[in-house]
């Protein structure tokens, strides 16, 4: 409100360019690509001069409202009209992880970001590689180019960062969950030192989730208590709401009305807004067996949330965990197995989207829809694609210790009598 009343003065171009910016920070997709066209027509040589401000953004916009046809125009156009700058192609290349799932045109753009820019100082164009890597269960290779470009990164303390991260997904994705938490330490001790405080927060809930998925569960719960007391009111909203959401699962019938009373008003985004009232409205749906409210809540959810590789460093509900968290629904709800792993399979077939999200939840997701596909599959009699499904899982937790690899090694086992 502040900033806009501030432009008051502004020329129509500029102020539509903050208006779009202000728009985009609030999750407001539409109306922040209206404004930002805007200002492109209004201003077209401001527009050519900040490509990062208006024709990157307005691509951004477009691709978060839904359009990504409009978006890869968008972008393109900004590439074209910046052939030397990175962030267009840049930000090109992440509508092409996180929305269209075009790996050839992924490839393409990471090739025009290596032609056109010399410096290694777009970190979608670095990071690409290892995530094409790690996407095909080639993870050593993968964190060897991330070791590589963390030597040639210099001073660059944001692509340190975003480099650690990558790190700790890509030994998530191995199993390697000491790993993952010591990568995650070094991003979050980095940081720190550099002031940039939505990457540190990130980078303790992922420390959170890593002790959750290694079964501890105070940890987790003593993660989201440090980050709800001790960050900016922004940050700790969103902690306070992954606690809701447990409390909602454990069957507490308040969680709904404390996240609407104290929580919602403090979370920036809209759309974070929108995803977290639903999803905790699912999981008290789901703890009282109501499962089909549940299973229209969760799809609520999945259909509010940001997609990860567009948005800025972000510890909010993913979509694909408000999927399986519908799958897990329309399971028990006795309903129909297609429609279970119809929603599983939405989460299985975006690889390069989960492997792309800067936290190790997104390639954690990932393999968790194969342990659920091949559970729902087996149950329903599809021994040939049940093992398939775990053997994909086992591709990147084979050797792990976390118990839900040693659960799939069970489950395979058991079908095809390869004890592992």
């Amino acid at each position: 409100g502040r900033a806009m009343a501030l432009t008051a003065t502004l020329p129509a171009g500029e102020r539509d360019l903050v208006r779009g910016a202000v728009l985009r920070g609030a999750g407001d997709c539409l109306g922040a690509a209206d404004a930002l066209q805007a200002a492109a027509r209004a201003a077209p040589a401001l527009a050519a001069a900040h490509a990062d401000l208006d024709l990157t953004n307005t691509g951004l916009a477009l691709a978060c409202a839904g359009n990504a046809a409009a978006a890869v125009q968008a972008l393109e156009a900004a590439v074209a009209a910046r052939p030397g700058d990175a962030a267009p192609a840049g930000a090109l290349l992440r509508v092409h992880l996180a929305v269209t799932g075009d790996i050839a045109a992924a490839r393409r753009t990471a090739r025009v970001l290596a032609r056109a820019i010399p410096s290694d100082t777009d970190p979608a164009g670095i990071v690409f590689p290892a995530i094409e890597l790690a996407a095909n269960a080639r993870l050593t290779a993968a964190d060897d180019a991330l070791a590589s470009a963390t030597a040639r990164a210099g001073a660059d303390a944001v692509l340190r960062i975003r480099l650690a991260f990558q790190r700790a997904a890509v030994a998530a994705a191995a199993g390697d969950i000491a790993g993952a938490a010591e990568r995650s330490r070094q991003a979050a001790d980095l940081a720190e030192r550099h002031a940039a405080t939505q990457w540190q927060a990130a980078a303790l809930w992922q420390l959170g989730l890593l002790d959750r998925l290694r079964g501890d569960d105070g940890g987790w719960s003593r993660r989201l208590a440090d980050l709800a007391t001790s960050f900016p009111p922004s940050v700790a909203a969103t902690a306070r709401a992954w606690q809701l959401a447990d409390r909602a699962r454990a069957g507490d019938g308040a969680a709904p009305a404390v996240f609407a009373r104290d929580v919602a008003s403090t979370l920036p985004d809209a759309r974070d807004r929108a995803a977290f009232g639903a999803y905790i409205d699912g999981q008290l749906a789901l703890a009282r067996g109501d499962f089909a409210a549940a299973d229209s809540a969760f799809a609520a959810a999945a259909a509010a949330a940001p997609e990860p590789p567009v948005e800025p460093p972000t510890f909010g509900l993913r979509p694909h965990v408000a999927r399986l968290a519908q799958a897990e629904a329309a399971a028990a709800g006795g309903g129909s197995d297609v429609d279970a792993l119809a929603m599983v399979q939405s989460v299985r077939d975006e690889s390069l989207a989960a492997f792309a999200d800067p936290l190790a939840i997104g390639a954690v997701t990932w393999l968790q829809s194969h342990a659920r596909a091949g559970r729902l599959l087996e149950a329903a009699g599809d021994r040939d694609a049940a093992v398939a499904a775990y053997e994909t899982v086992l591709r990147w937790w084979g050797d792990s210790t976390l118990a839900d690899a040693a659960a799939v090694r069970v489950r395979v086992g058991a079908l095809t009598g390869d004890v592992r």
